[in-house]
């Protein structure tokens, strides 16, 4: 990004081009007249145009009564910068909470679709459900069982049993589903244990 300097510099040669130019139409002198070359028009000599008073200011004292003439100057409002900075620290903070949150959200959702994923592999390859996580590591579906973002445990998966096998009814049910063992509430102000 350009600095407002440089910005407000280009902004004044563009406009005094313009003008220059009376709005594109080319300068002529009207007619009866020379026209007057750049070197005359800025020179106090032959232009016609009254030019203001040119002073060297030669001493500290002269300084001095130019600064009396312009009155007291009104102090900067001051700036609490410690009030300022606690501020800003503040909302970044904030900021810094959620994108920490959404990241493991984030986690959440894909660790959740894994273990699903597995879970559907396994009864599609097995005809049944698995009694435990596990069993999906043991069979090889995944590597591992992954941590819960919010609980830190790997332990802490809540289980959703499968319905009974009317086919066999002694055979104990599997996981049909797993949920997050965290009882916090997202950012959208559902609960994770809902996911």
């Amino acid at each position: 990004m350009a600095p407002l300097w440089w910005t407000a510099i280009v902004t004044l040669v563009g406009f005094w081009s313009f003008a220059a130019t009376a709005g594109g139409q080319p300068l002529e002198a009207p007619p009866g007249s020379t026209p007057l070359s750049m070197h005359e028009i800025f020179s106090d000599q032959n232009s016609g145009i009254p030019q203001p008073r040119r002073d060297v200011i030669r001493s500290a004292g002269q300084w001095q009564s130019i600064v009396d003439q312009l009155g007291p100057r009104r102090p900067a409002a001051p700036v609490d910068f410690d009030r300022s900075m606690v501020i800003l620290a503040t909302m970044g903070m904030a900021q810094y909470k959620n994108s920490v949150i959404r990241a493991k959200e984030g986690v959440l959702k894909e660790d959740l679709f894994q273990m699903r994923d597995a879970i559907d592999q396994y009864y599609a390859d097995k005809g049944k459900y698995p009694v435990a996580l596990d069993a999906l590591v043991t069979d090889g579906y995944v590597r591992r069982i992954p941590k819960d973002p919010f609980t830190d445990n790997a332990e802490t998966w809540q289980t959703v049993p499968s319905d009974p096998d009317p086919n066999n009814p002694t055979a104990e049910p599997g996981i049909y589903d797993v949920k997050s063992g965290s009882d916090a509430t997202a950012l959208d102000g559902t609960k994770y244990a809902e996911w």
